[in-house]
């Protein structure tokens, strides 16, 4: 059986090159997928501590104005939490019925924006925290936060 006039032709040298091409691709291709994932972890890690020091402001900052019914200085509050981008929406319920009291949210322009009930968002981050006014219970804060910004980072 005669080979073809190309494969006669080949050299070692070509061979070497086109081994160490293909293993250098995969070997970058693999290190990529290790540096995507690890960043993405680190990235989400960073949205989950920022997330948890959002409620414990606002469950400590919401306690009087939920105790004494000032709806002026929660809807401040709230206005004030959600000048931070990456907050989708921030919810306050009763402690007892889990009635919804206020809450704040994000519209298809990702302007702030009154709710009167829990916002639909999908992928949001949710951490929700208890309200107390010395050793009373007054309300459930419930915070969420998009992964939007984290996602256009990667």
């Amino acid at each position: 059986m005669k080979l073809p006039r190309y494969f006669q032709t080949r050299s070692v040298g070509g061979a070497v090159l086109m081994t160490l091409v293909c293993v250098n691709t995969v070997l970058l291709a693999v290190f990529g997928c290790i540096d995507y994932y690890g960043e993405r972890q680190r990235l989400e890690d960073e949205l989950r501590y920022d997330l948890r020091v959002v409620a414990e402001q606002l469950s400590a900052n919401l306690a009087e104005p939920l105790w004494f019914l000032e709806s002026g200085n929660l809807a401040r509050l709230l206005d004030g939490a959600m000048k931070n981008d990456r907050l989708a929406a921030v919810v306050i319920y009763e402690a007892d019925g889990g009635e919804f009291l206020a809450g704040r949210s994000r519209d298809r322009s990702w302007r702030a924006s009154t709710v009167t009930s829990r916002p639909g968002l999908d992928n949001v981050i949710m951490e929700s925290r208890p309200v107390y006014f010395g050793d009373a219970l007054v309300g459930v804060a419930e915070i969420q936060m998009t992964r939007r910004y984290m996602d256009a980072a990667l």
